[in-house]
């Protein structure tokens, strides 16, 4: 136990915490591109999914990632591993994330926007397409 609280609270190095301000100041700008290029695929997902009825999107909470709900055609995993291996596009399953039975996928907002797009694009039309064979 002493161990795991000397671990818990171990301080930074001194010249960490000296630099600090410098290096706080040096991230602003990487951190403000992070946050609008998120915003954009944010708004980006929202118009493709306005044109999805059968796909939910829940905005974010926080963070970078979106959850979708989706019809239930196969298990998650199935579902991210067909987008994966026949689509090229990387989704998480529903399930990483403690979501409760099938239907969810969760979608990062961090790639750049044109990747994004073409990767929402695909997740809809195989969605479309498994739901047209039930």
């Amino acid at each position: 136990r002493l161990e795991w609280i000397s671990d818990a609270a171990l301080s930074v190095s001194t010249p960490v915490a000296e630099g600090l301000p410098e290096i706080l100041a040096a991230a602003r700008p990487r951190r403000d591109a992070i946050l609008a290029r998120c915003r954009r695929n944010l708004a980006a997902l929202e118009t493709a999914c306005a044109t999805a009825p059968e796909v939910t999107m829940f905005p974010p909470a926080g963070g970078w990632s979106c959850v979708l709900r989706v019809p239930r055609v196969t298990d998650d995993e199935d579902l991210a591993l067909t987008l994966l291996e026949q689509d090229g596009v990387v989704i998480q399953p529903g399930y990483l994330f403690d979501l409760p039975g099938d239907g969810w996928l969760v979608v990062s907002l961090l790639p750049d926007e044109d990747r994004f797009f073409e990767g929402v694009t695909r997740v809809l039309v195989r969605i479309r397409q498994l739901v047209g064979r039930r």
